[in-house]
């Protein structure tokens, strides 16, 4: 019997790198897959086996992904003066952090459910050896009441490992008298012993898991560093040098018929109705639940930023701030959502999908502007006006734009009559209303002690 489970075995050992053989492009594109599945216990050898072909195929990615921060410092190298290329770097380079955050969030789950899994086979080894000893002790028990005389039991003494074959001829005859229970008996053993020894493997694979899943984590986490900090240099860069090109654009005088599809032309006149865009009440958050992540005039890291940065996740709803006359709503930009730095597209150059509000709250005349929205759920558009508290679009990340959110500018016009600032809208579709953009709009903040119009701190108005 025990030749022929040892020719089992060997048999066994001979197919099982063929079932094993997992190349590393079954791998790729199912990590998350092969994560989760190789952080338990496997009920297999053939599965563990290959849950150590996938713990080979992660150290060749890490290996890969350390080797890939020795060209960074060369990447923004040869990209620096160039903004085209700089945008093109933080693009990259932010894929690169989502997926490494993605790959942080997944290792950190699979550690914790490692370690589960190990204690849990702590418990189960213990159960195994006990139903061992049991059915042990019932054996021998058993082969010693039937077969004294027949010196069986050192077939127990076999059974359980015994090196030495002299004595298999002799108690062969007393063989053929136990029971069949104790043939299941022994069987059961078998199993027993073959389930211990497959937890006794995979607690220790897993033991070995763990520390390695620990020390990716620390590696991931010190590449995601000096990823982080590269980009924001790529993106510093690039904004000091953009500033430039998207001020010439926007100053650029615009062919009005162009813009029409987006345009409400609205023509109060002198006397006209301009209730829709008066509010005695204040203002209320535009973007609700958000975060600021950018303030004006400048970016934390160089490089005018005219309005407010509002983080929030794609699709969240942004509500006019007060009752207002919509001079502009057009979103043609369909590309609405992940990393679009360098793109120039929209109304004003690089706003991607935008509104203008024009508004008097409490006598006082200010025009407000959204930029990078999402395309969909554009509620303000064919508007000729919005109340307080009104969905007017959803955030998202149309035009030159690195992730979803909403930018918001203030123009200060002071006491000036929203039937002015209407027909000056209608003849320029300038959202700036004549306060500049990049440097020059910087430089026209009403905390500077500039003259109407002039430039306000959004974050000011809202609560």
């Amino acid at each position: 019997m025990k030749r022929k489970l040892l020719v089992g075995i060997a048999a066994a050992c001979m197919i099982l790198p063929l079932s094993s053989n997992i190349e590393a492009n079954e791998f790729s594109g199912n990590e998350d897959y092969w994560q989760n599945k190789c952080s338990v216990p496997q009920q297999t050898q053939a599965e563990a086996n290959q849950c150590l072909r996938f713990r080979d195929y992660l150290a060749q990615k890490q290996n890969e992904l350390q080797n890939s921060l020795a060209g960074l410092d060369k990447e923004l190298a040869n990209a620096k003066g160039n903004a085209k290329d700089l945008a093109a770097l933080v693009n990259k380079y932010s894929k690169e952090i989502d997926k490494l955050d993605s790959d942080i969030a997944l290792k950190e789950s699979a550690l914790n459910t490692i370690r589960n899994s190990i204690a849990e086979l702590d418990g189960k080894i213990i159960k195994i050896k006990a139903n061992i000893d049991l059915r042990d002790e019932s054996i021998k028990k058993r082969m010693i009441s039937e077969q004294p005389m027949l010196g069986s039991n050192m077939y127990i003494d076999f059974i359980m490992g015994a090196k030495d074959l002299v004595d298999l001829m002799r108690i062969m005859d007393g063989i053929q008298e136990i029971t069949k229970n104790d043939q299941d008996q022994i069987e059961s053993l078998k199993k027993d012993k073959e389930e211990l020894d497959l937890a006794k493997g995979e607690q220790k694979r897993l033991e070995a898991e763990a520390q390695t899943a620990k020390d990716d984590l620390e590696e991931q986490k010190a590449v995601q560093v000096t990823m982080r900090t590269k980009t924001e240099a790529a993106l510093a860069e690039y904004q000091k040098l953009q500033a430039s090109i998207e001020e010439k654009m926007r100053n650029a005088k615009v062919n009005i018929s162009d813009l029409q599809s987006g345009m409400n032309n609205i023509n109060i006149g002198t006397g006209g109705d301009t209730s829709g865009g008066e509010d005695p009440n204040g203002f209320t958050r535009p973007v609700p639940g958000s975060y600021i992540t950018e303030r004006p005039f400048y970016y934390s890291g160089g490089g005018p930023h005219l309005g407010v940065d509002y983080a929030v996740s794609y699709g969240t709803n942004i509500v006019a701030p007060s009752n207002s006359l919509v001079m502009y709503a057009n979103n043609p930009i369909s590309k609405d959502n992940g990393y679009n730095l360098g793109s120039m597209v929209g109304h004003p150059a690089g706003a991607g999908n935008s509104i203008s509000l024009l508004t008097q709250v409490n006598g006082t005349t200010y025009a407000i502007s959204f930029f990078h929205l999402r395309q969909a759920n554009f509620y303000a558009k064919g508007k000729s006006s919005v109340a307080r508290g009104e969905i007017i679009a959803q955030a998202g990340s149309s035009g030159n734009s690195t992730g979803p959110h909403c930018h918001i500018e203030v123009i200060y016009l002071g006491n000036m009559s929203l039937v002015e600032a209407a027909g000056r809208f209608n003849r320029t579709a300038d959202f700036a209303y004549g306060a500049g953009w990049g440097y020059t709009g910087a430089a026209s903040a009403c905390e500077n002690g500039r003259r109407v119009p002039c430039r306000e701190r959004p974050e000011n108005l809202f609560p």
